[in-house]
């Protein structure tokens, strides 16, 4: 998920919202298919427009493939470079006229399936472009701890907030490169969390994530500050093989 300012965050949820309703998505498929065996999925923005401009991508080259047709862009790349923060991307492509038909194409592919009910995914976003008759389709799951994660500069500290969202995030964890930091606000309560690190040189390179009910740590994303700069820490770890499409 994209780091955001506080202000931007009622705004998200608006637009989620409207966004849900407004559009044929396969989100309530993914989480019906996921039933009781996975937690079920959260929608992500972010996410979907990343899946949006790639399904127009695969639709003006006549593909589909996970390797970007011109720059061999990967799922986890394109991600990142929207500005995502979760290091476990993977990614599932179908095409045909409707969506009923990829989405039982997509149910009857074990290497699909393994990917829309992975239990360690906690976000999806989906979309889609019109290629002839057809409609290329592209989804986009993600695991990630933190949700509303924002994060501002203020007399040389980087003021880096969110909120736990998955049921297993027991509490924060963050390590800015020298070891976990402590929280300098925690609410078990509320879930939400801040953290004030010193900026020595204006960047900083963050892994974040949480520990669980068993005190294991769990890094979920990964962030740099200023925003863009560099390669995440993190990058390219932990990244399950896509499927085929």
């Amino acid at each position: 998920m994209r780091p955001v300012h506080r202000a931007e965050c009622a705004v998200l949820m608006l637009l989620t919202t409207a966004w849900l309703c407004a559009e044929e998505s396969p989100f309530a498929w993914a989480n019906a298919l996921r039933g009781a065996a996975a937690p079920a999925l959260r929608p992500d923005p972010l996410l979907s427009e990343v899946a949006r401009r790639y399904a127009a991508v695969l639709a003006a080259a006549g593909a589909l493939s996970h390797t970007g047709p011109a720059d061999g862009s990967r799922p986890l790349d394109r991600s990142f470079q929207a500005g995502g923060t979760a290091f476990e991307v993977g990614e599932i492509l179908g095409a045909g006229p409707g969506l009923d038909a990829v989405e039982r194409a997509w149910e009857a592919s074990p290497g699909h399936r393994r990917v829309v009910l992975g239990e360690r995914y906690t976000s999806i976003g989906w979309g889609s472009a019109p290629r002839d008759a057809q409609q290329v389709w592209v989804v986009m799951v993600a695991r990630s701890a933190v949700v509303d994660l924002s994060m501002e500069e203020s007399d040389h500290i980087l003021i880096v907030s969110g909120r736990l969202g998955p049921p297993w995030a027991a509490e924060p964890w963050m390590d800015a490169g020298s070891g976990a930091l402590t929280p300098s606000t925690w609410d078990p309560g509320t879930r939400r969390f801040e953290y004030r690190i010193p900026l020595i040189d204006g960047r900083a390179r963050l892994l974040l994530g949480c520990r669980d009910a068993h005190g294991d740590r769990q890094a979920t994303d990964s962030v740099t500050w200023p925003r863009g700069t560099g390669s995440p820490a993190g990058a390219g770890r932990s990244t399950p093989p896509a499927p085929p499409p």
